[in-house]
């Protein structure tokens, strides 16, 4: 009987239209859901939060941290010295959420674009967005905002990411379609001819200070934060990433397939596509 069973799946995996996922059992997944996930998660940003404050040129113990808040949230607790509460509140606590709202800001990126071209290497660094950024902020930086309509250094990133992004979907077309393949060459490409450009332009500008100043928006800093620059970012992240999750079934394209009959009928399987731009990482994307 075990035997007819497996030459009964067999014969099933074989009728199955090319291109059509095999169901997973809920029972057993290797995934965790969300709402299990979500507040471990969140304890351990807490936690990480916490450490990164305490640790600096100038060491606070973490029970002094968790005080400074917890007294200017809540009121609660003892208050703490004024140089600790300098330290913590208004120095390093505000620099350590801007860092976790940036890096939550580039993991959004990151997984909206692996599931809109549907390839596990796409991000804004490998498809060129980032060095388009960087080329027109440095020319804002070493030539003026006059060069580019009088845009800030801001506004000219923003737009040098969008041609660069459109750039690379326009590249990687063929049919109306976006290859994944060709996305990723055309995005590596391009990201190398970004960059050589913006060495050209601060070679070119002759400029130490300048050239400082290019280096030092590449890489950035959060020197500069505090808790007055904070909300603006922080909100940006959590509407774009409420809506990009409500959106998340669509951009993933998901493809179940469920049997037609039991293990023992040869019958094929009915497969249901939510979206039809959900085929493989290997085929085209329709964008």
């Amino acid at each position: 009987m075990p035997q007819q069973e497996t030459s009964a799946t067999v014969m099933a995996d074989e009728e199955r239209p090319r291109g059509a996922r095999r169901s997973t059992p809920a029972r057993g997944s290797r995934y965790a859901s969300l709402p299990v996930v979500a507040p471990l998660l969140f304890v351990l940003l807490l936690g990480t939060v916490c450490v990164a404050v305490s640790v600096g040129s100038v060491g606070v113990r973490l029970e002094t941290v968790v005080k400074v808040i917890a007294d200017h949230l809540m009121g609660v607790g003892t208050p703490a010295g004024v140089m600790d509460d300098q330290i913590v509140w208004n120095l390093r606590l505000p620099r350590v959420l801007l860092a976790a709202v940036v890096g939550a800001g580039l993991a959004v990126v990151g997984v909206t674009l692996q599931a809109t071209v549907r390839n596990p290497l796409a991000d804004p660094y490998v498809l060129g967005v980032s060095a388009g950024a960087g080329l027109m902020a440095s020319i804002v930086i070493t030539l003026g905002s006059v060069a580019v309509a009088g845009l800030s250094t801001s506004a000219a990133a923003f737009v040098g990411a969008l041609v660069a992004m459109v750039a690379v979907l326009g590249l990687s077309r063929r049919a109306g379609r976006v290859i994944p393949s060709r996305l990723l060459l055309a995005g590596v490409t391009l990201s190398y001819l970004f960059s050589g450009a913006t060495s050209f332009v601060i070679f070119r500008s002759g400029n130490a200070d300048a050239a400082h100043s290019v280096l030092f928006w590449l890489l950035g800093s959060l020197s500069e934060a505090s808790w007055s620059n904070l909300a603006l970012p922080a909100a940006a992240v959590l509407v774009v990433g409420a809506c990009l999750v409500l959106q998340a079934r669509t951009l993933t394209g998901s493809t179940s397939c469920t049997a037609g009959g039991s293990s023992r009928t040869a019958r094929p399987r009915r497969c249901s596509t939510p979206n039809s731009s959900g085929p493989s990482s290997e085929s085209p994307v329709r964008i």
